[in-house]
């Protein structure tokens, strides 16, 4: 192993091939649970009417 730390944007290139060859691991969550909930959420947000128009809720406040 290297002593010498790699530069930040070298390590993302590194765990993006790890991340798209299905080799990247972690305690966080797998690869595929995170598509799905990326699909699910570009899905659901134009039926949440508030997800459609935060402004208007920030106009609103605005003259409370």
């Amino acid at each position: 192993m290297s002593s010498v730390p790699l530069s930040e944007a070298a390590y993302d290139r590194r765990r993006l091939r790890q991340w798209t060859a299905g080799r990247a691991r972690s305690a966080g969550i797998d690869r595929r649970d995170l598509l799905k909930l990326v699909a699910a959420a570009s899905v659901a947000a134009p039926l949440i009417p508030a997800a459609a128009a935060p402004a208007g809720a920030a106009q609103s406040l605005a003259g409370w």
